[in-house]
């Protein structure tokens, strides 16, 4: 059995994701400002992406769930998401936050 290289793993899985339209060129350009002197910049970039989001998701959550919407409360919400995704490349979750915003101007609650 062939040893696996990580750093060809990690090339596949993101051209895969590029592929998918999950990722975006943005996200090139993010790994691109890695460099020696401060290696753990994406990672750092994602993790804050991943915390935000699932606080983001979370009252996004609550405040639909709510008897009565206030959909402001939940563009707010969707802005920030929005915003965190294309600050990393995250293509498919600006998209559908694209959704989500239309649905509030809407208010539509179900879609």
């Amino acid at each position: 059995m062939a040893a696996t290289n990580p750093k060809k793993q990690l090339k596949h899985f993101i051209t895969s994701l590029q592929d998918q339209g999950i990722l975006d060129v943005f996200f090139n350009q993010l790994q691109q400002l890695n460099s020696k002197q401060n290696p753990p910049l994406l990672l750092e970039l994602i993790s804050i992406f991943c915390q935000d989001a699932e606080i983001s998701i979370a009252e996004m959550t609550h405040h639909l769930n709510s008897a009565v919407v206030d959909y402001s409360k939940v563009i707010a919400w969707v802005h920030k998401l929005k915003g965190g995704s294309a600050s990393i490349g995250g293509k498919q979750v600006a998209a559908a936050c694209r959704e989500l915003r239309l649905a509030c101007d809407d208010k539509h609650q179900e879609r």
